[in-house]
Formats: C-alpha cells, sequence, structure tokens
C-alpha cells in the first residue's frame, strides 16, 4: 500500500503554530482551519527547534529527474521496450552515476516518480498474438508477401519515390470469420 500524506505549505504549518502557541486556536481548530494535521502542530510547538519543511528531499533534482524521463522516452522510442523492472534499474543506475553510491530504489519512490511524470510515462499492458496470426505467419507466407511488394513497387515505379510509399497498420481487422 503506498503511503499518502497530506499536502500543505510550509506557510500554513507556521500559522497553524502561532495560533495554537498564541493560544488564539486549539490545535484541533487551527488543524481544520490550515488544514495542517493537528499532531503536527503539537509536536512543532514541543519542540521549537523542530525544522520547518514538507518532508524529505527528493532524491533527484527536476532537471535531473526530466533528463532521466527524457532518457527513458528516447529508449521507449528506439525500440527498448520498458518495463516497471528495466526502468527501476535503469533509474538506479542513474542515480549511482550522480549520488557516487549505490542507492536502491524502493516501490514508494518508483510510484512517486510515475505520478510527477504521468503525463509523459505510461506502461501498457501486453496482449497476446491471436493463435491464427501466429500460425498463419510461415516462411512461405512472408516471402510471398515480400514478393508482391516487389512487384507492386516495380510496376508503379516506386524504387526512386520513397514519398510515394505508405505504412497501413491492419489491427482493425478480423482474422477469424465465423
Amino acid at each position: 500500500m503506498v503511503r499518502s500524506h497530506q499536502k500543505y505549505s510550509s506557510e500554513s504549518l507556521q500559522q497553524a503554530i502561532q495560533a495554537y502557541s498564541s493560544g488564539s486556536m486549539s490545535s484541533l481548530d487551527a488543524a481544520k482551519f490550515y488544514g495542517v494535521p493537528e499532531s503536527t502542530i503539537r509536536n512543532h510547538k514541543r519542540r521549537p527547534a523542530m525544522n520547518i519543511g514538507s518532508g524529505r528531499p527528493y532524491l533527484l533534482k527536476r532537471n535531473d529527474e526530466d533528463y532521466l524521463v527524457q532518457l527513458l522516452l528516447d529508449l521507449e522510442r528506439t525500440g527498448f521496450r520498458l518495463t516497471k523492472r528495466k526502468v527501476r534499474k535503469i533509474s538506479e543506475e542513474y542515480v549511482e552515476t550522480l549520488k557516487q553510491k549505490s542507492q536502491s530504489l524502493g516501490r514508494h519512490w518508483f510510484h512517486d516518480f510515475l505520478l510527477r511524470n504521468k503525463n509523459k510515462i505510461k506502461f501498457i499492458k501486453e496482449q497476446k498474438l491471436e493463435r491464427c496470426r501466429k500460425d498463419g505467419f510461415t516462411e512461405t507466407v512472408r516471402s510471398g508477401w515480400f514478393d508482391t511488394l516487389f512487384n507492386v513497387m516495380q510496376s508503379h515505379n516506386l524504387f526512386d519515390k520513397p514519398a510515394q510509399i505508405y505504412n497501413v497498420d491492419e489491427c482493425g481487422f478480423n482474422d477469424d470469420t465465423q
């Protein structure tokens, strides 16, 4: 289960601590009004030397993370199929080169990384190839297709006109006739 933490700004936390410390609000009222957890307000009043911040710093700076995302997209564009395991391994190696130490990245980091970059990185579940398509693709079918392609290109004189060649995806056609 991924941890979900309440989001609040450091200004809201400071205002909530100030309101609770001055006695104008109780910790419960300040928590509801400013959107900060009640225990956090009480902890900061009890220990004033505590650092007011919003958790741990990110492992990677924003520009380093953008570079990693771009690297993953470039790998995908060149035909390298990305899985969650491969992305974590590549990310660990990248962090290792930046930080000069071995760092294992956990599933929480990976989940948060995907949330931060959900518009850029997506994983698509693979679908099995239909049996009739797998069994129907033989060497004779393949060589026949290339012979037909050669004849069409020769009859229309397309060898020196690459702009006239189009690629069509036939995934919308169904091979199973009933």
